[in-house]
Formats: structure tokens, C-alpha cells, sequence
């Protein structure tokens, strides 16, 4: 890879060739990636009861839906504490839940409801 550095005149002040080298681990075949039980984060007991009540409503929908939920509820764990791409994430299963067309009105009613105390909080 080939860094440059342009001047306001468009000239080349300078320029540096980086290498850049990846190794990856490979996992062993006995390692089971597929867990049931939901991911533990960071988060502090108000936050985490946030997401369980969230989490719970969603084990109650539909099975065509509750896999893209639970990855979206994943998700926003992982990025609770930047404030932008939670709510991007929230946006995201709000747009979810409303587009779903086998959650009952009150389920559906219910996980936007918890979303948007999310969103709020």
C-alpha cells in the first residue's frame, strides 16, 4: 500500500510504502459456535433489563422473524455505548418489526413500545 501526501498545489510532498500482513487463527473443530443462551455485555443491570425485556418479547414471535430479531437485539449490545449506531440499530428493528406481516398487532405493538423506551432512555 502506497500513502501519499498532496500539497494545496496537488504536488506530492511526500510518500510511504506500508505493508500490511493478516494471519488468521484457524478453530478447531470441536468448538461449538452455535449457543442458546443470549450474549452477556458490558452493560450496567438498568441497560441489560432493558434488552431482556426486549429479548423476551421477541421469543415470542414468530420463528421467521425471531432469528433476524435476536441478531439485531446481538447487535445492539455490542455497539450500546455509541450512541449513533445504536440508534441506527434501533431504526433498523423498529423498521423490522413494522414491516413483519405474521407478528400479531399486539406483539408488534409491544417490541416497538420497548424499543422506543430504549431509544428514549
Amino acid at each position: 500500500m502506497r500513502i501519499r501526501l498532496i500539497g494545496q498545489d496537488n504536488e506530492d510532498i511526500t510518500s510511504r510504502q506500508i505493508r500490511v500482513t493478516r494471519s488468521f487463527l484457524a478453530l478447531p473443530d470441536e468448538v461449538d459456535m452455535t449457543t442458546k443462551e443470549p450474549k452477556t455485555f458490558n452493560l450496567s443491570q438498568e441497560d441489560k433489563d432493558r434488552i431482556d425485556k426486549l429479548r423476551n418479547l421477541v421469543q415470542i414471535a414468530p420463528e421467521e422473524e425471531r432469528a433476524e430479531f435476536n441478531k439485531l437485539l446481538d447487535q445492539l449490545g455490542d455497539i450500546w455505548y455509541d450512541t449513533a449506531d445504536r440508534t441506527q440499530t434501533l431504526i433498523l428493528f423498529s423498521l423490522a418489526v413494522d414491516a413483519s406481516t405474521t407478528l400479531p398487532e399486539d406483539l408488534k405493538k409491544k417490541i416497538l413500545e420497548q424499543i422506543n423506551l430504549i431509544y428514549t432512555q
